[in-house]
């Protein structure tokens, strides 16, 4: 597979970084140095959870190959579906039913309940220095599972970089980027299912972790709240929210696709970019006598788009930068 990748290095015209693409061959380029050659075998899984993670991610493992031994859950129905699906050889509401073949246990719930899960694991008397818990957090690191570490469980952190909305049955790993951290001993085998999953991953220092989730945050999170506020201002103007999203939408998805393509600096339009400082001062006074709970919002993010994104500053760039200090 060929494949483009941006790097950096020394431009020796101009004596300053630039950047330029190389083609490379392969994927490994992309791929931590701790890229493993894990072995082939699939060791068994138990899934603890039945949400879209769990669902998503147990049917991936399965589809390559993974033994579901167990699915564990809190409602029964669910439980015997999920189980049903993955042909798991034992489901449950405890974690006392786990199968005593499972090596791998998945903690496929919120955040919340990590530390709560992983401490009633320690009860199972099968544990030992072959078995690995994996939790699917995004902030915490794997030392939240801390409590395994008596039994000589490798701990590890696999984090798909994908949203899972509730309504979905399950997602496609294809991809997708999964974020490592934990046990230097376990890190081989998240690679190896991120890539049998057929995932891309790699690795986050533990120290990281948080910083790492919140760029997630600010690239998902915060994008919906940011076309909810696009959306009640479209809805002044006397279209109804469907409406309103679909006029916005090809917007969306124009600019999505324009950072896919020129980069963050290259995908910036309109009076930001161009230092348009009598269109940014009548959005002031619009949002000051009209929607005056956006006016610290529009002030934040203009002058993040200008310190960040605007690639050469002009006169009007830093007029704006101090009108919006003084308003």
């Amino acid at each position: 597979m060929i494949i483009v990748v941006t790097r950096w290095k020394k431009c020796l015209a101009f004596g300053q970084v630039c950047v330029y693409l190389e083609m490379i061959e392969t994927e490994k380029n992309l791929m931590s140095p701790r890229r493993p050659q894990f072995q082939t075998h699939r060791l068994p899984v138990a899934i603890i959870g039945t949400g879209p993670v769990a669902r998503s991610l147990g049917w991936a493992l399965f589809q390559a190959g993974y033994p579901i031994s167990s699915v564990i859950g809190q409602y029964q129905t669910q439980v015997r579906n999920l189980g049903k699906t993955l042909h798991a050889q034992t489901s449950g509401l405890s974690v006392h039913e786990i199968s005593k073949d499972s090596k791998i246990f998945i903690l496929a719930v919120s955040d919340d309940q990590i530390a709560s899960v992983s401490q009633e694991l320690t009860k199972l008397d099968f544990l030992d220095s072959t078995c690995i818990a994996i939790h699917c957090s995004g902030a915490l690191p794997a030392d939240i599972m801390a409590p395994l570490r008596a039994r000589k469980v490798k701990l590890m952190s696999f984090h798909p970089m994908i949203t899972f909305a509730r309504n979905f049955r399950r997602r496609s790993f294809r991809g997708v980027y999964v974020g490592i951290e934990g046990d230097t001993e376990a890190i081989p085998l998240g690679f190896q299912m991120a890539q049998d999953i057929g995932a891309i991953p790699i690795e986050i220092p533990t120290e990281w972790k948080t910083t790492y989730h919140l760029s997630a945050v600010w690239a998902s999170n915060f994008l919906v709240g940011l076309m909810s506020q696009a959306i009640s201002l479209l809805e002044k103007t006397g279209y109804d929210r469907a409406t309103s999203w679909k006029i916005l939408e090809p917007l969306v998805k124009g600019t999505l696709d324009n950072i896919h393509r020129l980069g963050i600096e290259g995908a910036l339009t309109g009076p930001t970019q161009r230092g348009d400082i009598n269109t940014i001062q009548r959005h002031l006074k619009q949002l000051e006598s009209k929607h005056p709970e956006l006016l610290e919002t529009y002030r934040l993010w203009t002058e993040t788009l200008i310190n960040h994104c605007v690639t050469s500053l002009g006169p009007n760039h830093h007029n704006i930068l101090k009108m919006l200090k003084d308003n």
